[in-house]
């Protein structure tokens, strides 16, 4: 059996549920043979705001059948499959729904692996990964609830500059 994987819209606190209703519905249903799994996106690592960077969303690994497609958009609090747009052949229900690869699949699963706590204390070095001084490297001063005093060096001086700490990578 040939499966695709699909990325389904939806509430973002009902994942597990949509999951299992999936699952048992596609038992009833007897499509079995045509359905693999699906994951739930979700992360307590927050990139963009606090339900976290991916929640939302649910990866469905199966043959896209009508029978399937109808099923997923019928769950309440599910918004539907990404659609594919412009220039795509869109005759037929297999071309009109997104598939991704295989690699994306495994980029979006890291993307949403809970990221380790980062333990900094004053005096640690550490590499700033987003924001205007991304890429620059600072000593800690001080560390406050999320967020730490950072002394760098820009120019050939010395600027304190306050970052959250979900910005830092200790070098």
């Amino acid at each position: 059996m040939k499966y695709s994987w699909h990325i389904i819209s939806l509430n973002g606190n009902k994942g597990c549920l949509i999951k299992l209703i999936i699952e048992k519905a596609v038992k009833l249903l007897g499509i079995s043979e045509y359905f693999d799994r699906v994951i739930v996106l979700s992360s307590s690592y927050s990139g963009l705001h606090s339900g976290g960077l991916l929640s939302g969303y649910a990866l469905i690994h199966c043959q896209m059948l009508p029978k399937l497609y109808y099923l997923i958009n019928s769950i309440p609090k599910v918004y539907g499959l990404l659609q594919t747009i412009y220039g795509n052949d869109c005759s037929t229900l297999e071309n009109s729904i997104k598939k991704i690869t295989e690699k994306e699949v495994f980029q979006l699963i890291l993307t949403t692996m809970k990221k380790e706590e980062l333990v900094i204390d004053a005096g640690s070095r550490v590499l700033i990964n987003d924001g205007p001084f991304s890429g620059f490297r600072g000593d800690i001063l001080t560390v406050t609830n999320k967020r730490a005093s950072v002394q760098l060096e820009i120019m050939g001086r010395l600027v304190k500059t306050h970052i959250d700490v979900k910005y830092l990578e200790k070098c």
